[in-house]
């Protein structure tokens, strides 16, 4: 409230983050998480009360101005409500992201762009959703998708240049593999335009994640989390957080609790049944498995791939760890996300040939585990699993991989120690060396 009472005074002026500080804050020692919390919170009130007529514009390096519009636009009765409600879902949408195309809420946002061709960021919501839609529907489906996305992007920004979502949807659309160094110039460029974005600050955390820097990726999810502490779209990454970071007692709290809320989420649930498995609890792993009830609905393959695989972990002798490698080795030709559990055992259990093996055939498409670029009938549909990913390499059960002189010439191979040089920065497992 401090904060929207401070720009209404000055509507129409820039109001420099300094001066809210000193304003708001009493001069207080906070960063710029609090600023753009508060203005978060400002905007999220403006659109659940359907307000279009005044925004909070965000000016590049300078700060934040209150602008009215001077030609207020008189819908219909309930047009404000629908185009509220149709941005509520947009974003309900993107922070629930179940790993499949949202068709009813891009339905909502469609209409709600015909009802208000002038706003921004109905025009932002819906790029926003129809690119996770482009990574998750059906091949024949993309084409048109990623059309429809770069036009709602391109309206969004020519209303807008700094909507944040819209500039999430145009940098996130493409895949993240081996082009790291264009997304973290493209992110940092959109993150300076609209700094309290919570798809564009994912999308860094993201980057971050999957370049091995899970010490940066940390405060980012952090801090978003305390905008939304329950968004299942940041709890399966918190859980591979505090793994790495040791912190086992917070990270099995924080993760039952994600599992109690969201039980058919298929990535907070695997995140569990892997930090489970690989901190030598393999029989609290194995029951998590067995029960039916609260799994996500997975191909029949890879269920019968996971009990095979955890039950490994508990059984004595070499006869079923045998038949899991095996079976690991089979299923990671069967698509990207089974091809990710594979490699995610057999690092764990410091198989290493085959490790190594699965993943010259996910990152660099050659040796004898060809994987399948796009998912496949007989795949999962699973958060991030739908394109080739490299954050599994950096999470605990990657330890004994990352300790192999083999790592080093797979990181050369897919690019990833170009851009940690070119950028001038050093992925954990080195700084810790």
């Amino acid at each position: 409230m401090a904060v929207l009472v401070t720009l209404y005074a000055r509507a129409g002026q820039v109001v420099s983050r300094n001066d809210l500080v000193q304003e708001c804050w009493s001069g207080a020692p906070v960063g710029d998480d609090s600023i753009n919390r508060a203005i978060a919170g400002v905007r999220r009130s403006f659109h659940a009360l359907g307000v279009t007529e005044v925004a909070i514009e965000t000016v590049h390096s300078a700060g934040y101005v209150l602008r009215f519009d001077k030609a207020p636009k008189f819908h219909a009765e309930g047009v404000h409500e629908e185009i509220s409600e149709a941005l509520h879902a947009g974003y309900n949408s993107w922070r629930i992201a179940k790993p499949e195309p949202d068709l009813e809420t891009i339905q909502r946002l469609r209409a709600a762009a015909t009802l208000s061709r002038s706003d921004p960021e109905v025009f932002g919501m819906l790029a926003l959703t129809l690119r996770h839609a482009v990574e998750y529907a059906p091949a024949d489906q993309c084409s048109d998708l990623i059309l429809e996305c770069e036009a709602a992007s391109r309206k969004a920004l020519s209303l807008d240049s700094a909507q944040g979502n819209a500039l999430a949807a145009l940098i996130g659309m493409w895949p993240i593999f081996g082009d790291w160094s264009e997304r973290r110039n493209a992110l940092v460029n959109a993150l300076d335009l609209a700094p309290d974005n919570m798809a564009l600050r994912h999308e860094l955390a993201i980057l971050e994640m999957a370049t091995g820097r899970i010490a940066v990726a940390v405060p980012i999810i952090s801090a978003m989390l305390e905008s939304d502490p329950l968004a299942p779209i940041l709890q399966y990454k918190r859980i591979y957080h505090l793994w790495s970071l040791g912190q086992l007692s917070e990270m099995d709290r924080f993760a039952d609790r994600a599992l109690q809320f969201w039980s058919h989420n298929p990535a907070i649930w695997l995140a569990r049944l892997w930090s489970l498995a690989f901190t030598d609890r393999p029989s609290q792993a194995l029951q998590q498995v067995l029960e039916h009830s609260s799994r996500p609905a997975f191909p029949q393959p890879m269920s019968d791939l996971l009990v095979t695989l955890i039950e490994s972990l508990c059984a004595p002798g070499d006869a079923a760890r045998s038949r899991a490698v095996e079976a690991s080795l089979v299923a990671a030709r069967q698509g990207p996300a089974q091809c990710a559990q594979a490699l995610i055992f057999l690092s764990g259990i410091e198989v290493l040939d085959e490790a190594f093996e699965v993943a010259e055939g996910y990152y660099l498409r050659r040796g004898s585990v060809p994987v399948a670029v796009r998912k496949t009938p007989s795949d999962p549909s699973i958060n991030d699993q739908h394109r080739r990913i490299t954050q599994l390499l950096f999470i605990p059960s990657g330890n004994a991989m990352r300790r192999d002189a083999r790592f080093m010439r797979l990181c050369d191979e897919v690019g990833l120690t170009r851009y940690w040089e070119s950028a001038g920065i050093e992925p954990d497992f080195l700084v810790t060396l």
